[in-house]
């Protein structure tokens, strides 16, 4: 139910709404989410056999993130290219409430601009992450909110290509 009303409320923006465009919500949050990470990234890559970075990130998981990282100019890019909409961007269980046939969503703190298909990010890594499906049962959530997000978008008037959903 909250991917389908989560649709609904990212599908407005690609229906005609205008995207609200008061100063204090982020045009690029993701981007500067990302970039915030800089200080960080460049600790792991010089720092590899830190017992921290060891511990967080063993095996080849150390060289992935670093994959990751070295392409991340680009895939945010790619992301900003992607049809773009308001989002909450934590959205996940503990933040969202079914009230009357309803959801309800607190914590507004990432508030911002993201593609379409973003709210399903913190909906399913965070189900994950914070231990409330298991690991067998994640494609399971990931189909079942992708096409309840793609329901949303529809009822609310967008029928545009579902591979820009699951790209961004």
């Amino acid at each position: 139910m909250a991917a389908r009303h989560l649709g609904r409320f990212n599908g407005a923006y690609l229906s005609g709404q205008a995207i609200p465009a008061e100063p204090w919500i982020p045009r690029n949050w993701l981007r500067m989410y990302v970039e915030h990470a800089a200080p960080a990234m460049d600790f792991i890559k010089k720092q590899p056999d830190h017992p921290m970075i060891r511990r967080m990130f063993p095996g080849i998981v150390h060289a992935q993130i670093l994959a990751d990282w070295d392409e991340h100019a680009h895939t945010l890019e790619l992301l900003e290219s992607l049809p773009q909409v308001l989002c909450h961007q934590d959205a996940f269980r503990r933040n969202l409430f079914a009230r009357g046939g309803k959801t309800v969503a607190i914590d507004w703190g990432y508030l911002g601009n993201a593609p379409v298909g973003a709210e399903l990010v913190a909906l399913i890594a965070a189900s994950l992450g914070f231990w409330e499906i298991s690991a067998e049962r994640v494609l399971d959530l990931d189909r079942l909110c992708f096409e309840s997000y793609l329901q949303g978008l529809r009822e609310a008037g967008w029928n545009g290509d579902p591979r820009l959903v699951r790209t961004g």
